[in-house]
Order: structure tokens, then sequence, then C-alpha cells
């Protein structure tokens, strides 16, 4: 929306997402990314708003996308955690047993893992790099600079997680 005038810059046109949209977009190297409950990912040129491509995943997806180097990475409930390149949208890695990403720093991904611990992931390769266990599940969690992790449980702790391996 223009903020002069109220007018649409784009949103008409060949833009439809088919499902719905429990996700905020996000936005980087000048594209957009939105999730739907289909199942696929959409990427729209940001200024433009010209379709690029779009992807079938597996699994619910219902978590915004978060951009990397390269690409973008989703997580489908369920499924696990996927990488596209941005490009093309095609899948450059699949990693199960992830629930959500709670933080990106500086090319590793913080996520939550199916049985409630934390596992951080390398972003370019999607291995998982390190796991441990949490006590209660995540309500908020935040990188505070290059190797920690400040997490929030719903059991009343919050939890200061120091990578040792200085990523």
């Amino acid at each position: 929306v223009d903020a002069d005038n109220g007018a649409f810059k784009w949103g008409e046109g060949n833009r439809s997402i088919q499902g719905e949209i429990h996700a905020p977009a996000a936005v980087g190297d000048n594209r957009v990314y939105v999730v739907s409950t289909n199942g696929r990912i959409y990427a729209y040129e940001a200024t433009s708003g010209t379709y690029q491509w779009d992807t079938l995943l597996g699994g619910l997806l219902d978590q915004a996308p978060v951009i990397v180097k390269d690409g973008v990475v989703v997580v489908g409930r369920g499924a696990g955690a996927f990488a596209l390149n941005a490009a093309n949208g095609l899948k450059k890695w699949t990693t199960p047993g992830i629930a959500r990403i709670i933080s990106d720093n500086g090319g590793m991904l913080y996520c939550l893992n199916d049985q409630g611990g934390l596992s951080v992931l390398d972003a370019a390769s999607g291995r998982i790099t390190r796991s441990a266990p949490l006590t209660g599940a995540v309500d908020f969690a935040g990188a505070a600079n290059d190797s920690t992790l400040y997490v929030a449980t719903d059991d009343g702790w919050v939890l200061r997680v120091q990578d040792a391996g200085g990523h």
C-alpha cells in the first residue's frame, strides 16, 4: 500500500494463494515469502509483486519463514525443516524432527525439536550440530549475542543457553 495515497502498489492479479495464511510473511533479498496451510510456500518479487515460484512441502505451514544466506527455511508441523533456494524454490535440504525455529544466529538456527528439546542446525547444510534437553515448553527466545540464547519456558524458567562451540 502506498503510504501517501493508500492505493495498492500490488496485490491483485496472479498472486493468488491457496489455503489459509496463519504466519507473517518474510521479506529478504527482494522477495516476499508467504506460507499457507495448503503446504506451499510462495515467493514474490518484493517491488512489483511478480510471482516467482511456489513449492509444495510436507506438514502444516503455520510459522513464518526464516531468511538465510541464499535461501529461506520453513518448518512444516510434523514434517521438519526445509531449506529452499531463494531463486527457484528447489529444496536444498530437509531435516526431520524440527518443530519450530526460535532464533537465527549467524548461520545457525536454534530450534525446538519434536521432543521439546533444543537443536542447533547449520543453516547451510541442515545438519544438527548440537542438541540439548529443555524443561517445559518454550514460550519466548531471542539471541542476545553471537553465542548466547535466552529462553523462557512455560514452567517459569528463564534459561541462558551458552553455545560452547562459539556459534
